[in-house]
Parts: structure tokens; C-alpha cells; sequence
């Protein structure tokens, strides 16, 4: 759970600081466990909304909050928490005019984007037991993981995996077999490290993944943001036994666990050996500036003094919401039942990647890849991943059995792309890294909400932009690894979100924004945060997608939707299938605009739509407005011809960007539900193929005519894309 990038002044710095010693409290305050099923108040009644709490940035804020408003932070770094949703209504809608897209289908922009590409991240504790308290639970909660995808990734991990004293105990591995056998879920396993006593923990915790989930693990991230330890970056000095400072201590450490818990079967050749030697040296020559910890310099002191006694409040509040490690009557490990979670019997070796992954639902392996798994193995060289579906990464197979690894799960996107390399070339001897990982919350955001901006800030494009500029430097350099990047732990906002702004259906359209972006700069996978889940007393943390409720009557948890998950859903439903891929759109200049940057139009192009009975070649493309006022007509223009086009929406609640309750995805919802089913008859709006013609993009991009998206052309128009409205199209090719 990462604290902020510091980059602004002391006074914000600390502000952020404070917020996180204060996260239990928001845990408590974020979930009323009295509240009705769905775990939604009921709508309040209709008042004046409050416009004062719903200004706009500056352009100065959208650069970065200045010196003025992180003052302002500082002085009054809670004024967000006095916002009264009961009171609130979104103003009255401005028409802003008219943007024109131009579509280039034969023309991609990206590798392959998994189906399953947005995942979930979850901590150890009482709360991931919970998910499969019973057989009743364990099917709701499967339901609302397969609404992600044909084989959902879960990773389990997080601050919760480094202050771990004792392996997780046997409810919680339970919980994840249930999870593999009902929603065919695979997992990213989190293991400490940075304690003394972590490779011991680590070593029990495979041997029980291999006892319970067999090789539906697709590979353990070794320890969780390093950069935020207790003692910061470094390692276990082996001849001394001290702690050793610095990023080559670190990467020394990572290594040396890697290599006894996997193993390295055999010596590495020369040439691997002598490239990993040199950057372990290069590595333990990095200083601390470089690494990429976003540390402004002259705060740095400060910043550390202040960081250690805020750590240790938020992992007191921490220990007592993942409960004990092993439960008063529990029974060990050794005693355990896979089968009786319906794992079935499991392997006696965790062979990862290195066997044909389990066909879903059959517990039969496959014979052979899926379409999107044509990957080369990871770490095999730099370069390797080119041309390969990046989003298919974890799916792919190799021939030796071995452990696969993941890191070093930075806190934020400000690593350096070298400080990856590094790490991998360390690795690369051994060859049991299977992707290089780092987190992302949008603290700008929060920094500027704390300072009184509106559900504006989290929808910010200037921040979402940078964000994803940033991705893709960092993704570049892991394909030149050979390896993809992975953003293994994100969210709206940092420190357990904000109320009422990361539980808001503007948290719904950041997420499908964000993954959008995400995929479309070459990250590989996203897993969404969502803490401890939720308990009886705490309940959970504001920006959690589905919360665990408890039935007031018999206790029972249950998965209470919130308004976050329906951004998981859009941008889900537009990867559905195989192949899929953006491709080049761009705004036509000539036809004029007015709808300003915060409409966002996402094409892609792949084989088939199946919850929509599209087969063949089918284009999809994603419009989201994140404006708060200004509603948009938004007319497509798709080279080539496409048959009907079929729209379903995504639409705000009665308090439009801020709505917690009455959002609908396809007009279907989730109110009244225990069981993890959305309700409601799915709807679907027909758009008529209007014969068009359209120049070539520009710049050009391939052969002429028709190929090259000059020509015959296809149009749909959406007349008018409300405030906070958002819209998937998908049209298959015409016959």
C-alpha cells in the first residue's frame, strides 16, 4: 500500500502521512454492516447539490498540486470527509458539442490483450478465509469472479505478506481452492522476504500452495514493495548477518531466496552467469536517488523519520484486521484437505508454467496453448517478448519444471526502467523470473481532493495520461528483459481510499480507464486492490470492488457489490475473446469538437464477442465521458464494413459521478443480491451501419485504399454521451 511519490512540500507530505496513520478509521467508517443486502444505503432524498465541493482543477493543479493547495492540504488535510452525500445532487448537464472518431481496424497499435486481463489483489487474513467460509459463499464469491473472465487471476499478497509470523492457516488456502474449482481462478502467490525469518515462512507457504492449489499458481511475488520496508531498501548482509542498505543488497537478497526456494538445477551458462555477476555489481553501485523511490532529496530525512512511525501504525491496524495467523482450534497445515475444498488431488511438485495449464472446469490439461499464450518463455532474453500477446504472459508454458518469481512489486510507477533491468539481468542466470511488477494509486488525485477539488481530481486526464506515459517506459523496458510488466497492486486512491470518492461510480470509470490505458501502453496485467475485504466490525476499505458483508441473521459473509466493480465489468466485456488488440483511432480536426479531453475513446478489434453471439472478426470500441457536466454527441467512422452495431451502457446513479447505489451495466444490477449474480434482464441497444467514406490516417500506416483505412467506411453515431455515461460498442465484420 504505497505512500505518495514526494515531490510536493513538507506540509503536503505530511498531510498524506497522516491520512494513512488514520486508515483503520476510514476501514470502520467505509462499510455499515447493518445496511440492507448489497450493502447500499437507500438513495437519499432530493436536495440542493453542494457545488462548492464539486469545483474544477486548474491547469497548474492538473502539472501538480502547487505549493498553495498542498498548504492548503496540510492545514485542513481531512475538509474531504465533511462532504454530505445525502445532500449532494450533480449539476445540470451542458451540451459541449460534438467529437468525431476515425477507426483504423487494419491497423494495430498493440500486443494481445488477455480476456482476463484485470485481476483482483487481495491481503492474507481473516477476510480472505472469509471468501470461502462455506460452500454457499464460496459459490457467490466464484460468481463474482468469473464475471472477469474464463480463468480470473487472484493475487494474495500485500503489506499482509511481510508482517506474516506464521504461515496463512488452512481457511485461508481452503478459500483459494474453492475459488479454483468453482471459478477456475488462478493465483500470484505473496511471500515475505524482507524479515529475517521470511525465507523459512516463504519455503512452508510453497508447500502449501503446492498441497492446495497445484498449478493453478501461476507464480509467487517475492516480498511487497521494498522501497517501503521498515528498514527501506536493502538486505541481509551474509557474512555479518546486519541489515544492509541499498538497492544491490536488495537485489542480492531477492536472488538468493529466489534461487533456494526454486532452485537452479543446473549451472548457468557462461555468458548468463557473467551478465547476471556484472549486474548484481552494477546494482550494488546504484545509489539510493537512483532506484526510482520518487524521494525528493531535500525531504528525505524528514521523510524517513515520519514514514517509520506511520508504517507502524497502519500495520498495528493491519494485524488486527487479518485476525490470528492460525485460528484457536484450527488445524495444522500437515492436516489439511485439499479435497474437501474441491481442489482435487494435487500435484506432488507445483510445476507453474511448466505443465499445460488445467482446461477450466475439467481438471484436465490442455494440449496445447490458447491463442493468446504464444509467448516465449519469460527471461529468455532481451527482446524476446517482441511481437508476442503480452497480456498472455502468465499463461505460457515451458518445458523444465521449475518455480517462477515475481518483483520486486515497487510502490509506485517512479522506479527506474535500469533499476528493472537490473533485477532481471540478476535473475537471468537462474531464469525463474517470470514477470517484473510495481504498483500504481493515483496520490495526486488524492492530494488534490484533500485540498478540496471535487470527483474531478480522481478523473483528472492530465494525471491519467502521465500515468500511462509512464507505464509504457516502464514496459518497454521489461520487453527488453524479456519479461512482461505487470501491475500486480492499484486503486483510485492510495491508504485505503477515500469515502464516498473511491466508493463512487467515478471510481468505476477511473478503474475502466485506467485499464484501458494500462493495456494499451503494453502492461500485461492489472490487479485491482481491495485490502482485507471487510469484517464484521472494520468492515472494508472505501475503494474495495466487492466487499465482504456478514448476513445479520446468520452471520454468513456474502459479496456486496459496490460501484468500483462495474469498471471492471466495461472494460472486461470489451476484451472478451481472442486475438484482441487496439487499434489506431484519431480524432477528426476538420469536423470541429467542443467535448474537451475527458471523453476517451478506446478501438480494438479481435475473434469474436461471446456474451454477445458476434463470431468472426469483430471491432469493439469504448467510449467513456468522465466529465461531470458536459454531455457529448460522438460520432464513430470504422474503415471497412461492419455489419449492426450492439451498444451496452454503463450509467451513473441518481448522484451521477459520485452515485454509490442505482448504477447499471447493461441496465442490469446488483441491489438485493447475496449470491455474487448481477440482476435484472441484460439489455443491449442496436445501431444501424451507416455507409461512410474517410480519408487514410494520417501519417499513413500501411497500403493503400481500404488496407490502409482510406475509403469505404462504416458509421455510428451516439447522439448524446451524458456526464459520466460510457458505452461499448462491438459491430462484426459484414458479410
Amino acid at each position: 500500500m504505497p505512500l505518495p511519490r514526494q515531490t510536493l512540500s513538507l506540509a503536503a507530505l505530511l498531510a498524506g502521512l497522516a491520512v494513512l496513520a488514520l486508515v483503520s478509521e476510514d476501514l470502520r467508517a467505509s462499510l455499515n454492516p447493518a445496511a440492507a443486502p448489497g450493502g447500499r444505503p437507500a438513495a437519499p432524498a432530493a436536495a440542493r447539490a453542494d457545488t462548492a465541493r464539486r469545483r474544477g482543477l486548474s491547469a497548474a493543479q492538473q502539472a501538480g498540486p502547487p505549493a498553495a493547495a498542498a498548504a492548503a492540504a496540510a492545514a485542513a488535510p481531512n475538509a474531504w470527509d465533511s462532504f454530505d452525500l445525502s445532500t449532494y445532487r450533480p449539476p445540470a448537464a451542458v451540451e459541449a458539442g460534438a467529437l468525431y472518431v476515425n477507426i483504423y481496424p487494419s491497423l494495430p497499435t498493440s500486443e494481445e490483450v488477455a480476456p482476463d486481463f484485470i485481476g483482483t489483489s487481495h491481503e492474507w487474513g481473516a477476510g480472505l478465509a472469509a471468501l470461502g467460509a462455506d460452500a454457499s459463499t464460496a459459490d457467490a464469491f466464484a460468481s463474482v469472479f468469473s464475471a472477469l473472465g474464463r480463468s480470473p487471476l487472484l493475487r494474495i499478497g500485500g503489506h499482509s505478506q511481510e508482517v506474516l509470523a506464521a504461515p496463512p492457516d488452512e481457511r485461508q488456502w481452503a478459500a483459494l481452492a474453492a475459488l479454483r474449482a468453482r471459478a477456475r481462478a488462478r493465483f500470484v502467490i505473496g511471500l515475505p522476504l524482507a524479515e529475517r525469518g521470511a525465507p523459512g515462512i516463504a519455503a512452508e507457504m510453497v508447500a502449501a500452495a503446492q498441497k492446495w492449489l497445484g498449478d493453478s499458481v501461476v507464480g509467487f511475488e517475492l516480498g511487497n514493495e521494498p522501497d517501503m520496508w521498515t528498514r527501506r531498501v536493502g538486505g541481509w548482509n551474509d557474512t555479518t548477518g546486519e541489515w544492509q542498505p541499498g538497492f544491490g543488497a536488495y537485489t542480492h537478497l531477492f536472488h538468493e531466496t529466489a534461487s533456494r526456494l526454486g532452485g537452479c538445477a543446473a549451472a548457468p551458462p557462461a555468458a548468463a552467469a557473467a551478465a547476471a555477476t556484472a549486474a548484481a555489481a552494477a546494482a550494488a553501485a546504484m545509489p539510493a536517488a537512483a532506484m526510482g523511490d520518487g524521494i525528493d532529496a531535500a525531504q528525505r530525512a524528514r521523510f524517513e523519520a515520519e514514514r517509520a512511525e506511520t508504517m507502524k501504525a497502519y500495520q498495528s491496524s493491519l494485524l488486527a484486521a487479518m485476525g490470528a495467523a492460525a485460528p484457536p482450534g484450527g488445524r495444522r497445515l500437515s492436516q489439511a484437505s485439499p479435497a474437501a475444498a474441491g481442489a482435487g488431488a494435487a500435484p506432488p511438485r507445483l510445476t507453474g508454467s511448466a505443465a499445460p495449464p488445467l482446461e477450466p472446469g475439467t481438471g484436465r490439461r490442455r494440449r496445447g496453448r490458447r491463442k493468446s499464450a504464444a509467448v516465449p518463455r519469460p527471461g529468455a532474453g532481451a527482446g524476446a517478448g517482441a511481437g508476442a500477446g503480452a497480456g498472455a504472459a502468465l499463461a505460457a508454458g515451458n518445458a523444465t519444471e521449475r518455480l517462477w518469481f515475481l518483483g520486486p512489486a515497487w510502490h509506485n510507477i517512479y522506479i527506474t526502467p535500469e533499476s528493472l533491468a537490473l533485477l532481471a539481468q540478476t535473475a537471468r542466470g537462474c531464469g525463474y523470473l517470470r514477470a517484473l511488477t510495481t504498483h500504481y494509486y493515483c496520490w495526486r488525485c488524492a492530494e488534490a481532493i484533500r485540498a478540496g477539488a471535487g470527483i474531478e481530481a480522481l478523473l483528472d486526464e492530465g494525471e491519467a495520461s502521465a500515468a500511462a506515459a509512464r507505464l509504457r517506459v516502464l514496459a518497454d523496458a521489461a520487453r527488453q528483459q524479456g519479461l512482461p510488466l505487470v501491475v500486480s497492486e492499484a486503486n483510485s486512491l492510495n491508504n485505503g481510499g477515500m469515502r464516498h470518492f473511491s466508493e463512487s461510480y467515478g471510481a468505476a470509470l477511473w478503474t475502466a480507464d485506467f485499464a484501458f490505458d494500462a493495456a494499451r501502453a503494453g502492461v500485461a496485467g492489472v490487479s485491482m486492490h481491495w485490502g482485507i475485504g471487510g469484517d464484521p466490525q472494520k468492515g472494508g476499505p472505501a475503494y474495495t470492488g466487492v466487499q465482504i458483508n456478514f448476513d445479520k441473521a446468520t452471520g454468513r459473509p456474502y459479496p456486496s457489490v459496490h460501484a468500483p466493480f462495474f469498471g471492471y465489468l466495461f472494460f472486461s466485456h470489451a476484451v472478451q475473446g481472442d486475438g484482441v488488440r487496439f487499434v489506431r483511432s484519431e480524432a477528426d480536426a476538420r469536423a470541429g469538437g467542443g467535448c474537451g479531453a475527458s471523453v476517451k475513446v478506446f478501438a480494438l478489434t479481435g475473434d469474436g464477442v461471446p456474451s454477445m453471439s458476434q463470431p468472426g472478426r469483430t471491432v469493439r470500441v469504448a467510449v467513456i465521458n468522465k466529465d461531470v457536466t458536459r454531455a457529448c454527441s460522438v460520432t464513430l467512422t470504422v474503415a471497412g464494413a461492419w455489419g449492426d452495431g450492439y451498444a451496452v451502457w454503463l450509467l451513473p446513479g441518481p448522484e451521477g459521478l459520485m452515485s454509490k447505489g442505482k448504477v447499471t451495466w447493461r441496465s442490469q444490477y446488483y441491489e438485493g443480491t447475496m449470491d455474487g449474480r448481477i440482476a435484472g434482464a441484460g439489455l443491449m441497444q442496436r445501431y444501424a451501419p451507416v455507409p461512410a467514406q474517410m480519408a487514410p490516417p494520417s501519417g499513413g500506416g500501411g497500403a493503400g485504399g481500404t488496407a490502409a483505412g482510406g475509403g469505404a467506411a462504416t458509421r455510428y453515431v451516439f447522439e448524446r454521451l451524458g456526464p459520466g455515461h460510457a458505452v461499448v460498442l462491438t459491430a462484426a465484420a459484414a458479410q
